[in-house]
């Protein structure tokens, strides 16, 4: 069983801890999962992301990143 298979990934329970706890976490894996189906696990990984990889990362991260830091990118913290 496995993410490829359409089940929980095995870190599942981490994610669920990290939001439970507030801590903004990006999980490119269901990207990379999703092209994999599409293309082949090779393409897009092989001991390291391949360069398709690289670009399934880069977008997941341009279009989740932005809405993750929206609230507090260029606010000025009090000392």
């Amino acid at each position: 069983a496995s993410a490829l298979d359409g089940n929980r990934p095995v870190y599942a329970p981490l994610l669920d801890w990290l939001a439970r706890e507030h801590v903004p976490t990006i999980d490119v894996t269901p990207d990379l999962v999703a092209e994999a189906a599409r293309s082949d696990i090779s393409a897009v990984i092989k001991d390291h992301y391949r360069p398709l990889g690289n670009h399934i990362v880069a977008q997941s991260l341009a279009r989740q990143l932005p809405g993750l830091i929206a609230g507090t990118c260029g606010q000025v913290l009090a000392s």
